[in-house]
């Protein structure tokens, strides 16, 4: 999809700035369009990061009528860690949520990370960085 919107070779390093813009054509979805009239609360919520490390941003999308524990979706969006953000491909993620049928209960949460991974950025990895797994703890 991501070539639909800018040319393959737009996608390089020295462009990273550049490419973390809003994608052309692509809207960001509103708390309002997540909310799926009100079937849904959404919120921005700042947990601990690792020791040292700055809290992560998670974007929450809880079914109003959840019981907790509830089960959820973990989603990291796509872009290749430099495009994009937390709500980059959220609405799909919401449509997995929702009860496939009537009869289902309830629909699941979605909880998407605000983070880019250390070593897509203009700056080099910090020395003793552990490389690309870490983008998950990072995320």
């Amino acid at each position: 999809m991501l070539t639909s919107v800018r040319a393959p070779d737009a996608y390089r390093s020295d462009n990273i700035v550049e490419m973390r813009k809003p994608v052309p054509g692509v809207e960001t979805p509103t708390d309002e369009v997540l909310s799926r009239g009100g079937a849904y609360s959404v919120e921005e919520r700042a947990v601990p990061g690792p020791a040292g490390q700055p809290d992560v941003s998670l974007l929450i999308c809880l079914p109003k009528h959840a019981a907790t524990p509830t089960p959820a979706i973990y989603h990291i969006h796509g872009g290749g860690m430099i495009v994009g953000d937390n709500r980059f491909g959220l609405v799909e993620m919401v449509d997995l949520a929702e009860p496939m049928d009537l009869a289902e209960p309830m629909a699941m949460a979605v909880v998407s990370p605000r983070g880019r991974c250390r070593l897509a950025g203009p700056r080099p990895p910090r020395p003793g960085h552990p490389g690309p797994a870490a983008a998950v703890t990072d995320a």
